[in-house]
């Protein structure tokens, strides 16, 4: 979401109508007590820039054949190495397999020197993602690469036999949370013909009533569901008398009984995608146990520990270069997500994905937390990397590795957030014991 200050008067291509229906949407008897303002931001050349995308996103499947990257990664990469200042350093002219893999750390601490030169910095707006790394990761990029992710997002559903189809007056999409404090809002969006985009928190203590919850959503059915495996599974429970074109799950790794479990209960596809901020909507699958490969504009490699390619078949960590963020051009970025590619001809597919796992922890009163609740109440800490378990007798034990934390702020967060009468042990990881691709690590013997 992007860090500015927004009002309705800043969408230009808004009309009356649209602003009725945002006021509706707002006002509404059951709505819930909405805390920001959010929108496209996308002018008429802007909107026709992610039209374009949408129709070329139809046409060019997406294709190459073990370590031969599609053609266009070579001209790419040439502009990656004489435009960008952070990719300047490197010792290459264009492409090779013996370029060095970007790690996630890099765009958090260099990201202003991976800006290419000339980019016009006054359309830029700052996103942030917690991600795997514990810390607010900023992610620069412009208003036409969040507008591309709704044609690859629309992608994913009609290859699962749903169909996002927008218009105005209407809910295309809902993003559902459930965690103690998120962002919310409604918007509208010109890349679904005025159809409006939700963002909901359906934890009670954002609702006037609980019931609330149930009543805005049959008040404004939308065509799509979205949320993580938690929220989705907290919207089920609701039982909502909606019947969605499509459930899309995000962030966090779905376990396959859980998508059969909400397909039923749904009575639509449940499509698990691949997404990040840094990169938007890269795979998805719906029930093949593979991940279909969604943008012609990202190639997509898999290396070792020591940066080669994993033969086909091999699991090893998710490597990209493209994108069409203007801001922040990808050359061999280290996701931290590990899976294998395997083809069918030239066509690839992502196998094996490991995602982060969704995990519940219980407090002393019987509630329980999202681990991403416990992510944003230590986000501000200068923590590289811990691991917080829940033993079965619900005692806590949290060890990261050794910083400028000291452990009784630490303490004072997760006792602030699961109480005093919580049992608490922290302790200090030893050296190389949390890995880099284990930023954070939430486990649980209770679920």
């Amino acid at each position: 979401m992007p860090i500015v200050s927004w009002t309705s008067a800043d969408e230009p291509l808004l009309t009356e109508q649209d602003r009725s229906f945002l006021r509706q949407l707002s006002e509404h008897p059951a709505a819930p007590a909405y805390n920001y303002a959010c929108g496209e931001m996308l002018d008429e050349e802007g909107l026709q820039w992610v039209l374009d995308f949408e129709a070329t996103l139809r046409q060019v499947p997406v294709r190459w054949h073990f370590r031969k990257p599609p053609a266009w990664v070579e001209e790419f990469t040439r502009r990656c190495l004489e435009q960008v200042p952070y990719y300047r350093a490197y010792p290459h002219s264009g492409w090779s397999e013996q370029l060095p893999g970007l790690p996630r750390q890099r765009l958090r601490d260099h990201y202003r020197e991976l800006i290419p030169d000339g980019a016009p910095r006054e359309q830029m707006v700052e996103y942030y993602t917690s991600g795997t790394s514990g810390n607010i990761l900023q992610v620069p990029s412009h208003p036409v690469t969040a507008g591309c992710y709704l044609p690859l997002l629309r992608k994913a559903i009609e290859s699962a036999g749903g169909r996002l189809q927008g218009g105005p007056g209407r809910v295309g999409i809902a993003l559902a949370f459930y965690q103690l404090q998120t962002l919310t809002y409604p918007s509208i969006s010109r890349v679904l013909d005025g159809a409006a985009f939700l963002k909901i928190n359906l934890h009670p203590s954002q609702w006037r009533e609980p019931e609330h919850r149930r009543q805005y959503l049959e008040a404004f059915p939308p065509q799509v569901l979205s949320g993580n495996p938690l929220s989705l599974e907290e919207l089920a429970l609701l039982e909502p008398a909606i019947r969605p074109a499509a459930v899309v799950s995000t962030s966090m790794a779905m376990l396959e009984g859980q998508r059969r479990q909400l397909q039923a209960h749904f009575g639509c596809p449940v499509i698990d995608l691949y997404s990040m901020t840094e990169c938007r909507c890269l795979a998805a699958h719906s029930g093949n146990g593979r991940y279909e490969l969604l943008a012609h504009d990202v190639y997509i490699e898999i290396l070792d520990d020591q940066g080669r390619a994993c033969e086909p078949g091999v699991r090893g960590e998710i490597t990209l270069t493209g994108g069409r963020n203007p801001f922040q051009p990808l050359l061999r970025y280290r996701t931290g997500d590990f899976a294998a590619l395997e083809w069918e001809g030239d066509r690839p597919f992502l196998t094996g994905l490991a995602g982060r796992t969704p995990v519940r922890f219980l407090r002393p009163d019987g509630s329980w937390l999202n681990n991403i609740d416990v992510t944003v109440m230590l986000t501000d800490l200068p923590l590289r990397r811990f691991q917080l378990h829940q033993k079965a007798d619900r005692s806590l034990q949290f060890r990261y590795q050794a910083s400028a934390v000291e452990p009784e702020q630490v303490r004072q967060r997760l006792i602030d957030l699961f109480g005093k009468t919580i049992p608490l042990e922290i302790s200090l990881a030893a050296p190389g014991e949390l890995l880099e691709n284990k930023w954070i690590n939430y486990t649980s013997e209770l679920f």
